[in-house]
């Protein structure tokens, strides 16, 4: 059987997934004409902050 943290943790881990996948398209929508590069860098820099969060 697997315990209750485990299961806690797998699926924080397939929400984060998620949001992850889903951000690159709907920031692109939302920023419009940036250039890929510079959209690249910003998601990039988002994730230093939210990676330490998490521990």
């Amino acid at each position: 059987m697997i315990g209750l943290n485990t299961q806690r943790y797998t699926l924080i881990a397939l929400l984060a997934a998620g949001i992850s996948g889903v951000s690159a398209p709907l920031a692109k929508l939302l920023t419009g004409s940036m250039a890929p590069d510079i959209l690249a860098g910003l998601l990039y820099l988002r994730a230093g902050p939210t990676g330490t969060l998490a521990h």
